[in-house]
Formats: structure tokens, sequence, C-alpha cells
């Protein structure tokens, strides 16, 4: 498989294990199921390992995400982790070329927009050189310090760097002790998601880089009120007389 940036490189990724992990608070969105149907039949026909696991109707997404990782980490075969929501769209193209960056960076995604119309914002926090310019490696990929994980994929040695300095809890209905990776917090009176909570120890306390591939393309399925006006006024255009 080849990429073709700034630089080309030649990837192999049959030598890797790859692993979907999938949080589902309420239900899976019917375009992401079929994302995940198409990226199945193309690992498949090209002989690249894919497992998955997922948390279902899990209302906490702190710990929906601790319990993804938790079933990853009990295979030692699961290599990568591939964080996806369940809102997510995208193209098995695309995911495999982030397979690719994975092999080569521990933690590497893809930006996504937020569910706006018009002024489109992207739930990604870009690192900036000293001239304010945003940070790029040879590669494009783009450094940044947050990140929503959406469309995210961690190496294993990440979550086995951060074990010994990461809490642990019971699982309510299984009595195991669950990583604490991800959970919610504030600093300074500022909320901090439990995906930016995440990326900042591992920015911050171990040094990591986190890159996003800016050229992928990824979908935000949402729901969306349409108001048509006053219906009182719709409803005059099949009258004679203004209704009243």
């Amino acid at each position: 498989l080849s990429i073709e940036m700034t630089q080309t490189t030649q990837i192999d990724l049959k030598p890797h294990k790859f692993t979907i992990g999938l949080p589902i608070g309420g239900s899976l969105e019917t375009l992401t199921s079929f994302s995940l149907i198409d990226t199945f039949r193309t690992f498949d026909a090209l002989k690249i390992t894919i497992n998955y696991v997922s948390e279902l109707y899990c209302s906490i997404v702190d710990c929906a995400r601790n319990n993804v990782v938790h079933e990853f980490l009990r295979n030692p075969e699961h290599e990568k982790l591939i964080c996806i929501d369940s809102d997510m769209v995208w193209k098995p193209h695309d995911l495999i070329r982030l397979c690719c960056w994975s092999t080569l960076y521990p933690i590497v995604g893809a930006t996504y927009s937020t569910k706006v119309e018009g002024d489109q914002k992207f739930s990604a926090d870009y690192c900036k050189d000293e001239q304010g310019r945003i940070q790029q490696n040879n590669y494009g990929l783009v450094k940044v310090s947050g990140l929503g994980f959406g469309f995210v994929i961690i190496d294993r040695i990440v979550f086995e760097t951060m074990i010994p300095t990461t809490e642990t809890y019971k699982d309510k209905s299984t009595g195991e002790d669950v990583y604490r990776f991800f959970k919610t917090t504030t600093d300074g009176g500022k909320f901090i998601g439990e995906d930016i909570y995440f990326l900042n120890r591992w920015c911050n306390e171990f040094n990591g880089d986190v890159w996003i591939d800016p050229d992928i393309e990824i979908g935000h399925v949402g729901r969306k009120t349409y108001y048509g006006g006053s219906p009182r006024k719709a409803m005059s255009q099949y009258n004679d007389k203004q209704l009243t």
C-alpha cells in the first residue's frame, strides 16, 4: 500500500492486527453501520487482520471508552485500537490510510466537523510554532494537542506506557479492575472532556505526540430540527384572504 504526500512511503499492513473499538451509548447510526460493513469487506479482501469490540448502551462516555480499552487489552494479539464513535461515516480507503500512518506514530487520527451548519468547526486543537504557523511533518500530517476521539488509532504501547500511573475502578457487572484512561475533569474552572484528558496525559506526562491527517474527510451524523417558518403564513397562501 502506498501513500503519497510530500514523500512516498511503502507500508505493508498485513503483519499488523487492528481492532475497531466502538462505544455505543444508544443506537448505531445507519450510515455508520454501512461504513463498518464496507470496512470489513475491504480489509478482508486485502488480507488485513481486523477485529471488533464494542460497549453497548453505556450512556457515560468515559466509562464506555474505558470498557472498550479493557476488552482490547484482554487479547495480547490486539495491536492497534481504532477508536470510532457510533455517529461517524468514512470510506474504507481513508481508514486504511490512517492505519498506514499508525505504523509510524502511536496516536494518529482524523478530525471532523461539529454538528453545525455554515461556519464549520473541527474537533482539534492545532499545535503552532513560534510564528503561529500550524506544525506539519514531511508527510503532511498536522500535530495537535487536542482531538475528538471519533476517528483515532492508538497503539497498544500507549496504554501499556500509561498503565503504571493510571487509577482503576471496579466494574459493577464483572467486579474486574478497569483502568481509568478516560475521565472528565476540570482545569481552572474549565471543563475537560475525557478525550482531551487522555491526550493531555499522553502529551504532558509522557511527552508523546498526536498527529492528524487533514486530507481525510469524515462525516458526522446528526439530527436536525426543521422549522418552515410561521404555519399561519404558510396556510394563508392557499386563501384569498390573509388569516388573522
